[in-house]
């Protein structure tokens, strides 16, 4: 059984030395009824204070930066760009993974889309960049058969460029940006990078194509 360490400075208040088992504790104890009140040995420590804590806890790690970045985005975002924490069905928000749209760039083939995203955040962002994807088989250059898309400022391996200053802003523009530009140099799906090198005109008439499947402004 795991320790719970305190010490009594007035009454009714303690300091916590270990507080990560006592996390542990709480977490298993979360599809029982909660008590009032949580007793080891001669001391009674608080629930509501612990709960309190324990969200503090989860806090400080990947979702404050998310809840950081969910700020930024409303303070300062480009016209048209559409970027939310999911909402499950019970109305609970995840922010470790967002939906996005970004606007085909005006004066190209892609104008007049709104294109869905799905962003992804890991345990270890900002260290690591978030997973970014289009829907299964869009049509691109740099975007895998499953959606991922291949960007140098969010690839993950050795060619990727990433840093933790990096903000959802700048990865939004640069994706809008390698819609019409893609970048040869280092294609992710055959059949795009070949249209593109062997058929400039009929790579324009898909890219239209494409385009036209994803016309419905976002809500």
């Amino acid at each position: 059984m795991l320790a719970v360490v305190v010490h009594r400075l007035t009454e009714g208040v303690m300091i916590l030395e270990n507080g990560f088992s006592l996390f542990l504790v709480v977490d298993a104890m979360l599809n029982e009824p909660r008590p009032t009140t949580l007793e080891n040995n001669d001391a009674t420590l608080d629930w509501g204070t612990i709960k309190q804590n324990d969200d503090d806890w989860h806090g400080n790690n990947e979702t404050k930066n998310d809840n950081e970045e969910r700020k930024a985005w409303r303070k300062d975002h480009p016209f048209a760009f559409v970027a939310r924490p999911k909402t499950g069905a019970d109305g609970s928000v995840n922010l470790m993974e967002w939906q996005c749209y970004i606007p085909g760039k005006e004066g190209t083939d892609w104008e007049g889309g709104y294109y869905p995203l799905e962003m992804r955040f890991s345990e270890d962002y900002p260290a690591k960049p978030p997973y970014v994807k289009f829907p299964a088989q869009f049509f691109h250059p740099n975007v895998y058969p499953s959606g991922k898309v291949c960007l140098s400022i969010i690839n993950d391996d050795h060619t990727g460029t990433w840093k933790p200053a990096i903000a959802i802003k700048q990865i939004l523009l640069g994706i809008q940006e390698l819609l019409d530009n893609p970048n040869q140099g280092d294609p992710a799906q055959q059949y795009a990078y070949d249209m593109l090198r062997k058929d400039p005109s009929g790579y324009k008439r898909r890219v239209r194509e494409e385009r036209n499947k994803y016309r419905e402004m976002p809500q």
